[in-house]
C-alpha cells in the first residue's frame, strides 16, 4: 500500500484507517495511564483464555453445576462458553474434544439421577447436543482463523513517501533498506540491475561522445 506523505504544508487524508503496528509504543505514548493498564489486563485475560485448563475447570464447573442443582434446573446451554472459549483460543481440535465430553457428562448426570425416562431420550439428546455444539464450534474457529488473518493483512500494510521512498515505522520516516532491518532483522546489500546497468553504459557513452565532439 502507498500512501502520499505531508507534503509543503498540505495535508492529504486518506481513506483507509491507520492502523498501529506496535501497541508498547502506542501505550508508552498516550497521556492516560488507563489505556496501558487496559492493554496489560487484556493480555493477561488472553494468556488465561489460551490455557487449555482455563476451559477444563469451565467445564467441570458446569458439570457440577448441574449435577448439583437435580433434574430440575439444568444448565447444558452453558456448554457454549466453554466450546466458543476454546474453539476461538485454542483451536478446532480441542473444542471438538469438549463438545464431545460435556454432552456425555450430561448424559452420565443424567443416568446417576435416575429418572424414569427410558435410555434413548438421553442419548437422542446427547447427540443433538454433540452436533449443535460442533456446528458452534466449528463456526467460532472459523471466525478466529478469519481475523487471525485479517490482523495480520493489517500488519503488513506499509505506509511509504511518494517523493521520497521513505517509509513510515513507528512514528519515524526511515529508508527501506532500515525498515527491513529493523522490523525483519534482514541485512540488505546493494547491487544494480541488469537494465541499469545497460542504461548506465549508454549513458556513459553518450556523456564520452558528447566530450570527445
Amino acid at each position: 500500500m502507498c500512501r502520499f506523505s505531508q507534503p509543503s504544508g498540505q495535508r492529504l487524508k486518506s481513506s483507509r484507517p491507520r492502523f498501529p503496528t506496535n501497541f508498547s509504543a502506542l501505550i508508552g505514548k498516550t497521556s492516560s495511564p488507563d489505556v496501558g493498564a487496559n492493554w496489560t489486563s487484556n493480555s493477561q485475560a488472553q494468556r488465561l483464555l489460551a490455557n487449555p485448563l482455563t476451559h477444563v475447570a469451565l467445564s467441570v464447573g458446569i458439570l457440577l453445576l448441574d449435577l448439583a442443582t437435580g433434574p430440575f434446573l439444568q444448565f447444558p446451554i452453558l456448554f457454549v462458553l466453554p466450546v466458543v472459549s476454546a474453539a476461538w483460543f485454542r483451536g478446532i481440535r480441542f473444542a471438538v474434544v469438549l463438545c464431545i465430553v460435556l454432552p456425555i457428562g450430561r448424559l452420565v448426570i443424567a443416568e446417576y439421577e435416575d429418572i424414569a425416562t427410558p435410555i434413548i431420550y438421553p442419548v437422542i439428546n446427547c447427540v443433538i447436543r454433540v452436533a449443535v455444539l460442533l456446528i458452534i464450534a466449528y463456526l467460532t474457529a472459523r471466525t478466529a482463523r478469519q481475523n487471525r488473518e485479517l490482523n495480520q493483512q493489517v500488519d503488513t500494510l506499509v505506509t511509504i513517501c511518494a517523493w521520497s521512498r521513505t517509509v513510515q515505522h513507528n512514528g519515524e520516516w526511515i529508508s527501506f533498506e532500515e525498515y527491513l532491518r529493523r522490523r525483519f532483522n534482514i541485512q540488505v546489500s546493494h547491487g544494480i540491475s541488469p537494465d541499469e546497468l545497460t542504461k548506465l553504459r549508454e549513458q556513459t557513452k553518450s556523456t564520452g561522445s558528447r566530450a570527445a565532439g
